[in-house]
C-alpha cells in the first residue's frame, strides 16, 4: 500500500521486480518448442502478470480483493446465467476462430504455432497443459486487465470507456497483430462481464473454458472449411450477444448500479 508520507512500501517494488524475473525467466522456455516448454512459460508469464496485479493492487488506496475485482459482485447469477454468459464468450471466439482460419492468418501466427505444438503433446504435458495454457492465464489475465486495470479505468472513464482501453491493452499485450486482434475482441465481451457483474469471478471462469475449448479444438477438431465462414462468424457474434440479452432479462444484469464504488 501506499505509505501516510506518499511512498509506496517495499512489497510494490519486490512484486513488480519478482514479475519482470519471471517474465524473463519464462521466455527461453517458450522457445523450446514442445507443450510442456511452451505450458512452463505460459506460466511463468501468468505469475509475473498476477505479481504486477498484485502490485498494483497494494499501490492504490483501496482494499486488494476490492481493487482486483474479487469480491463477490452484484449478487448470486445462478448456474443458468452463468452458463449462458459462458456460452456467449465461446460463440464469440468460435466466430473469430472462423475468420482467422478462413483468411488464413490463423497458421502462421502465435495460435496456429500454438495448434502445432499442442497436436505433438502427449499425455504425459496433459497436466502442463492445463496448468499453464488454461488455468493461470485465466486467472492471472482477469486479475490484471479486468480486475486492477478495467476497475482502476471505470472510475476516471466510465465503464464503456474502461471496457475498450482495458480491451486494447489486453490484446497489446499479446505482442502480435492476429492473436493480439483475436484477444482485445474477447476482451472487450470479458470487459462488459466485468462491468455488469462488479466482479470477474465468472470472467475468471468463462476465460478458463475458453481455453480450455481451444485447447482441445486445436488437439482434437480438423480445422474448418471457409466456405461457411461468414456464416459462422454471423451466428457465433450473434449468438454472444443473444447469450448477454438472455442473461440480462434473467438477471436484469445490464441494468445494476455503475456508481463509484464498482470494482
Amino acid at each position: 500500500m501506499t505509505k501516510p508520507d506518499g511512498r509506496v512500501d517495499t512489497w510494490v517494488w519486490l512484486l513488480a521486480g519478482a514479475g519482470l524475473a519471471l517474465l524473463l525467466a519464462g521466455a527461453p522456455l517458450g522457445a523450446v518448442g514442445d507443450a510442456r516448454g511452451l505450458s512452463l512459460a505460459a506460466l511463468s508469464s501468468a505469475a509475473a502478470l498476477a505479481c504486477w496485479a498484485i502490485a498494483g493492487a497494494r499501490a492504490a488506496r483501496r482494499a486488494t480483493a476490492d481493487a482486483l475485482g474479487l469480491v463477490p459482485g452484484h449478487g448470486e447469477l445462478g448456474l443458468g446465467v452463468g452458463l449462458l454468459l459462458a456460452a456467449g464468450l465461446l460463440g464469440l471466439s468460435h466466430g473469430i476462430d472462423w475468420v482467422l482460419e478462413s483468411s488464413n492468418l490463423r497458421t502462421g501466427s502465435q495460435l496456429g504455432a500454438l495448434d502445432r505444438t499442442l497436436r505433438e503433446a502427449g499425455a504425459a504435458d496433459l497436466g502442463w497443459i492445463l496448468a499453464g495454457i488454461v488455468v493461470a492465464p485465466a486467472l492471472a489475465e482477469e486479475l490484471l486487465f479486468r480486475g486492477l486495470l478495467l476497475g482502476g479505468l471505470q472510475r476516471r472513464l466510465g465503464a464503456t470507456g474502461a471496457v475498450l482501453v482495458s480491451a486494447a491493452l489486453f490484446g497489446l499485450a499479446h505482442l502480435e497483430l492476429v492473436h493480439g486482434a483475436a484477444a482485445a475482441l474477447l476482451g472487450l465481451y470479458l470487459g462488459a462481464l466485468r462491468v455488469a457483474t462488479g466482479s470477474i469471478r465468472l470472467g475468471v471462469v468463462c476465460h478458463a473454458l475458453n481455453n480450455a475449448a481451444a485447447v482441445a479444438a486445436a488437439v482434437w477438431l480438423p480445422r474448418f472449411e471457409p466456405a461457411s465462414a461468414t456464416l459462422t462468424v454471423t451466428v457465433g457474434v450473434l449468438g454472444a450477444a443473444a447469450c448477454l440479452a438472455a442473461a440480462h432479462r434473467l438477471h436484469g444484469l445490464l441494468g445494476v448500479r455503475r456508481g463509484g464504488s464498482e470494482a
